[in-house]
């Protein structure tokens, strides 16, 4: 979940990082900013291109991969609640943590 003031490769990182548990591990970035979803989409398949674990993240990705642009800080709260990823990382502007 974020916001724009997020570090985008490392969110990509991040992603990438649950879909290589398995050709079907979901992997959700839910943010406020258009800009950051078009840039994370591409950041990710970016990354997947020298990613050792391609294998299984490309079709994670491709299959099970997510991004969800919401309207506010209120909509990412409740969209994040609706998603209930057992895995969660918050980059906002006011709390950035794992």
């Amino acid at each position: 979940m974020c916001d724009d003031s997020c570090d985008v490769e490392l969110l990509a990182c991040d992603l990438l990082g649950q879909a290589e548990h398995g050709v079907n591990s979901p992997a959700v970035l839910i943010t406020t900013s258009a800009d950051v979803a078009h840039a994370v989409d591409a950041e990710v398949k970016r990354q997947l291109e020298t990613l050792s674990t391609a294998d299984a993240a490309g079709p994670a990705w491709r299959d099970y991969g997510e991004v969800i642009l919401v309207d506010g800080d209120e909509e990412l709260a409740r969209v994040g609640d609706l998603v209930a990823s057992s895995t969660l990382r918050l980059s906002t502007r006011t709390l950035s943590t794992s």
